[in-house]
């Protein structure tokens, strides 16, 4: 079928197509927001990101699948930034213990030290540039184990 170009559309069709795709693409970022933002992209208590990392600081880290979020702390020394995170899990430490040492070898982490012992264990780990550092510690508790995950940062100038 041919058109010709001589005949224009009724404006009313092009304002309504146009309001149309401004209410679609209005409705989409609002989904997207509710369903995707985080409050400063800190995690809220009880709650764990099991689509992505979780921030420490300014540091991102997998989540252990199915721990919960009972705590959060950031404090200030100096030029240097400690962020805390911890996580409660129905897992044996061991568990916590090993994900945590094979999330931190590699990539952007060089790890410094590794601890396990029948109660938990200590990972320290560091960010290859040596701009920030990583303590994960974990500890057995009667319903399970919980971690402690400090990120300690350096304001730079």
């Amino acid at each position: 079928m041919f058109i010709s170009s001589t005949k224009k559309p009724p404006v009313w069709m092009l304002i309504g197509v146009t309001y149309g795709v401004c209410a679609a693409l209005t409705i989409g970022a609002g989904v997207v927001y509710f369903k995707w933002y985080k409050q400063g992209n800190q995690p809220v208590a009880g709650e764990m990101d099991k689509a992505g990392p979780i921030a420490i600081g300014s540091l991102w880290l997998p989540p252990y699948p199915g721990a919960q979020v009972v705590g959060h702390a950031t404090s200030r020394n100096g030029d240097i930034t400690q962020t805390t995170l911890t996580l409660k899990s129905s897992d044996p430490a061991e568990e916590l213990v090993m994900f945590y040492e094979a999330k931190l070898k590699g990539g952007r982490f060089r790890l410094n030290s590794f601890d396990k012992n029948a109660q938990g264990g200590k990972i320290e780990a560091s960010l290859r540039d040596g701009k920030a550092q990583v303590l994960v510690t974990v500890r057995s508790v009667p319903d399970g184990s919980e971690a402690s995950i400090t990120a300690f940062e350096k304001e730079l100038p």
